[in-house]
């Protein structure tokens, strides 16, 4: 199985018979049958993490996973409340020689049926990583194939407006209501879709040349101002998911950062729940 999101190429295989890879439904848009080179080439199969040895911690997300080194790779722990102290799924990575594996404790899942190896939220923190590397980062964001991302934190209004482009302007692609990648190819900055889809359920492989980067708000009357300055990078930073675990690769998502503040027309959109907001936009509906 191998995705590509982004222009980014991941691949996953077992030799194990008794492991069977699952394409989650929101992926299949995403699914690669090229011949390019994976830029991650994964190996899954099962091991027994229960003396797992984690070696020094590089981060801790207060969450289900963890980041350590260990012999010269990076491995990322999963743990749950279901499973234990337990991890039920460990990734070693090694980027520089776009190679790993994943690592499945076989208790943890079910006896039968198909295994989503890259299950949330390894596939993303992988494409953080990736895109790091290569001139991209990840927004909070909805996007639209005419080539603007609407960004927002959670609640800012993203799947709102994503619902208002399918009600009213069908003729507009969403490629999501949740998550946009952001490459920069040379001096051209290109905007994707990406199957991490937000309350409206918005995920479609697509790519536009990057026109508007659109900060949303939420109030009683359509607006739309233009921003500038220092102000706008940090805000971008914010709304992005640079790799926390790696201080080199955030360290690169905050200059990319900076560099699409001055390089995209930027605004600031206070919009309330309408058809009218489209057209303030300029979407004809």
């Amino acid at each position: 199985m191998k995705l590509a999101i982004a222009g980014v190429r991941v691949e996953v295989a077992s030799t194990d018979p008794s492991l069977v890879l699952a394409v989650p439904r929101a992926a299949h848009d995403f699914l690669d049958a090229s011949s390019e080179a994976p830029d991650l080439a994964l190996l899954a199969r099962w091991r027994d993490l229960t003396e797992e040895d984690r070696g020094p911690a590089v981060f801790d997300s207060g969450g289900v996973w963890q980041s350590y080194e260990r012999e010269g790779s990076r491995r990322v722990r999963f743990v749950s409340a279901a499973a234990g102290p337990v991890p039920y799924k460990v990734a070693s990575l090694d980027l520089a020689r776009r190679s790993g594996e994943v690592w499945l404790h076989r208790p943890c899942y079910p006896a039968e049926g198909p295994i989503d190896v890259l299950e949330h939220p390894l596939d993303e923190l992988l494409y953080n990583q990736l895109l790091a590397d290569r001139s991209g980062l990840l927004l909070h964001a909805c996007g639209v194939g005419d080539g603007d991302v609407f960004i927002a934190h959670s609640g800012g209004g993203k799947s709102t407006l994503a619902q208002l482009f399918d009600r009213h302007a069908p003729h507009v692609r969403v490629l999501s209501d949740e998550r946009i990648a952001v490459r920069r190819h040379g001096d051209r900055w290109t905007m994707y879709g990406t199957p991490w889809s937000g309350e409206a359920g918005f995920a479609a492989n697509g790519e536009a040349p990057l026109r508007r980067l659109v900060f949303l708000e939420h109030g009683p009357a359509d607006r739309l101002e233009s921003l500038s300055g220092a102000a706008l990078a940090a805000r971008l930073f914010a709304c992005s998911f640079p790799p926390f675990d790696d201080p080199a690769r955030a360290a690169a998502t905050l200059a990319l950062a900076a560099e699409l503040a001055v390089s995209v027309p930027a605004f600031r959109f206070t919009f309330a729940p309408r058809a009218a907001a489209l057209v303030a936009l300029g979407y004809p509906c």
